[in-house]
């Protein structure tokens, strides 16, 4: 089984690489996997609300989660183990997040359809990627 060993941020490109290691009799499994910051930022809103509107029917007066929007520019900041839990990512907009290895492995093998459900998502919510304003620092 593949366990992770190094996170490297990558802020130029705005990417995560996740490299993980496995060691199997004599051989040693290495890979790596590469996240977009803003992938891993808005994917549990975007989950939470595909959730909600499987269970619509059950829970009509229910609030549905907020889509998180205009966050193609958001940073990962920073990221700490939590334990048997998993890692705790922060973003530069105050957001974090727990996320174990088995969810990652899961991201990973899922990326391009979990994206393009939140890019569905966001169409129909008539909100867009981008930041609402340009900041520019002094």
């Amino acid at each position: 089984m593949l366990s992770i060993v190094k996170f490297q941020l990558h802020h130029q490109h705005k990417q995560l690489t996740v490299a993980l290691s496995s060691e199997t009799g004599n051989q040693a499994l290495t890979e790596s996997w590469q996240f977009s910051y803003e992938f891993l930022r808005v994917l549990e809103s975007s989950q939470a609300i595909s959730a909600f509107a499987a269970n619509a029917s059950s829970n009509p007066k229910g609030k549905a989660p907020a889509l998180a929007t205009h966050k193609k520019d958001v940073v990962l900041t920073r990221i700490e183990a939590v334990g048997k839990h998993g890692y705790r990512l922060l973003f530069d907009d105050s957001y974090q997040v727990i996320y174990s290895e088995a969810q990652l492995a899961l991201f990973h093998q899922q990326a391009d359809h979990l994206w393009q459900g939140y890019l569905q998502q966001l169409s129909n919510s008539g909100h867009s990627r981008d930041a609402m304003i340009d900041i520019k620092q002094l």
